[in-house]
């Protein structure tokens, strides 16, 4: 038996990063995204495979000698999740050493009854009156040369109630480090997802963080600014008397120890000053400075190199009726009626950000004659919200 056992050792070895869940998924993370969830594509944010040699699968019968070994560890009363005959893990190399540990999810309960995984799933837990509650742990086993396995970490995750999910993934978009083990529990409010993040060599996790989904909290998985690790978006909708609602958001970017607050901003307040520039630079005449404004720099640059005139750039915007057909003439605006944004606007998300129609009005006078018309374009906030230039407007086919 013990030869076996070092035969599975250096099998696993040479696994390199696997995830391979019971239940859970392969290293990939969907990306979320601001409100409203169901409007969100599926982005593929598998990290790229190029930087590693792909590695085999390892078979039922090797994963399940390293598993059965494993679990006859005394654990001192914590009960490991089972879903029927089969435990609930996952296999990732956690210290970057090329060596696969073995990580369970295990569980204290309050009381001497024993649960399996579909009662620990199950929703009515949270409505029981007699308080059921879990303290659910992290339990991770590493392999000697010899194949023995013994207990190297066990980190608690705190009292939950019901369980959910539980799978694995990397920050880094390229390479295994560093490594996030996430457990997702169920609250009568939403979900929380907690958040176990190793790098380097060690077993001592680098960090933790607890995020939450509720109907007022949301959080996002992306990578912003393009330097190939995921970013974490957090979205709070707040109740401001006598404001309406506000957004905020705040970015998490990873240091190297932390997924700490990088960066904060807001959309209802800033998309309403932005309004108010707009405005201005119409009624003061600076149509130049409202181009620069509305319109992404390639956008402008494009339109100018087809030797397109500010005023023909401006009527292409805005699709102004009286306007088409003349000779060109710059219109005077009067007055410029927005509606009245106490909510964040944004449905509809791309891969460059996120859009929503924008109507309103526009008082003008041309050649001494007033004019009214509405207007309507595309509003675009940025894919990355915490840029300097949030907001856009985007040029509609006339």
């Amino acid at each position: 038996m013990s030869k076996i056992l070092v035969y599975v050792a250096i099998i696993l070895s040479l696994w390199g990063c696997i995830s391979s869940s019971q239940y859970g998924t392969k290293d990939t993370l969907a990306q979320k995204s601001l409100l409203p969830r169901e409007n969100s594509p599926e982005t593929d944010l598998t990290p790229d495979s190029t930087n590693e040699s792909p590695t085999p699968e390892p078979s039922p019968f090797e994963q399940s000698l390293a598993i059965s070994q494993a679990a006859q560890i005394p654990l001192d009363g914590l009960k490991l999740i089972k879903n029927k005959n089969h435990y609930l893990y996952i296999i990732r190399d956690l210290n970057n050493d090329n060596s696969p540990e073995l990580i369970f999810l295990g569980f204290e309960s309050d009381n001497q009854e024993k649960y399996n995984l579909n009662e620990l799933k199950d929703f009515s837990l949270l409505y029981q009156e007699k308080g059921v509650s879990f303290r659910y742990y992290l339990i991770i086993f590493s392999s000697h040369i010899s194949g023995e396995y013994e207990m190297v970490s066990q980190i608690d995750l705190g009292k939950w109630i019901v369980f959910k999910s539980f799978h694995d993934f990397s920050l880094s978009l390229h390479k295994n480090d560093p490594s996030v083990i996430s457990v997702i529990f169920q609250t009568k409010e939403g979900s929380v997802e907690v958040w176990i993040i190793f790098s380097g060599n060690s077993f001592i996790p680098k960090s933790q963080l607890l995020l939450e989904e509720t109907l007022f909290q949301h959080f996002s998985v992306d990578d912003l600014d393009e330097d190939g690790l995921l970013d974490v978006i957090v979205q709070e909708r707040l109740m401001e008397e006598g404001f309406g609602y506000e957004t905020m958001l705040a970015w998490k970017k990873w240091n190297g120890r932390d997924l700490e607050e990088y960066k904060t901003t807001n959309i209802v307040r800033r998309l309403n000053e932005f309004l108010d520039k707009v405005k201005s630079h119409l009624i003061n005449n600076q149509i130049a400075g409202f181009l620069n404004l509305v319109l992404e720099s390639g956008s402008l640059r494009k339109y100018r190199i087809q030797g397109l005139s500010d005023t023909e750039i401006l009527n292409r915007m805005l699709g102004l009726a009286i306007l088409e057909n003349t000779s060109g003439e710059q219109p005077v605006f009067i007055d410029i009626i927005f509606p009245e944004i106490r909510d964040n606007p944004f449905t509809i998300k791309t891969e460059l950000g996120w859009n929503t129609k924008l109507v309103f009005r526009i008082v003008f006078s041309y050649f001494g004659s007033y004019f009214q018309e509405i207007v309507e374009v595309n509003l675009h906030m940025n894919h990355n919200p915490f840029q300097e230039k949030q907001f856009s407007f985007q040029v509609q086919n006339r």
